[in-house]
């Protein structure tokens, strides 16, 4: 993750029909995830990286189609961890971010490549959504839960100023024990 910003790129998400998601508490986020995504989510960011490096100049689509790739490779594991009904921090992977109050402005901190970042959360409609922005670019995470609340399901999009549109897909992720 932390090549993302170093790329420039910014993320945020669609979402899927209300069948996959529940309307969720912010309590039914806390704790550790483990992605288990596989295949399936990996044919569909591919999918989602080629259909916008496709758009780049011909001499530049294949080294950043690759370090693209490799910079989006899915977190294996995510944590959130709740301090009191309306702060929570992430972490994605090895990075942390620090405690942000829920539907607050924007906290800055180091994010994963060690630039100042931006970084903010909200709860709405039982969904999740944090947002990461520097100067390189941006991440937005929308994360839902399945109904027994066993499986979290993160649409992610990318932007940065050097791709000509944003990077969309979905993780999969299952409540570890």
């Amino acid at each position: 993750m932390a090549t993302i910003l170093a790329l420039g790129l910014l993320v945020g998400a669609g979402w899927p029909g209300s069948a996959r998601t529940q309307t969720a508490s912010i309590e039914g986020f806390e704790g550790a995830w483990r992605y288990v995504g596989g295949a399936r989510d990996q044919r569909q960011q591919d999918a989602a990286i080629d259909q916008v490096v496709d758009q780049l100049d011909l001499f530049t689509r294949e080294i950043a189609r690759v370090a693209i790739r490799r910079s989006l490779a899915p977190e294996p594991e995510l944590h959130v961890r709740l301090r009191g009904p309306r702060r929570l921090s992430l972490q994605l992977g090895d990075w942390v971010s620090h405690e942000v109050e829920l539907d607050a402005p924007p906290l800055v901190m180091p994010g994963p490549d060690g630039s100042a970042t931006r970084f903010s959360a909200r709860f709405a409609s039982g969904r999740l959504t944090t947002r990461e922005e520097s100067a390189r670019g941006s991440r937005i995470n929308q994360l839902g839960l399945s109904p027994d609340g066993a499986h979290l399901f993160m649409h992610v999009r990318v932007r940065a100023p050097q791709l000509p549109s944003d990077i969309r897909y979905a993780l999969t992720y299952r409540r570890s024990p």
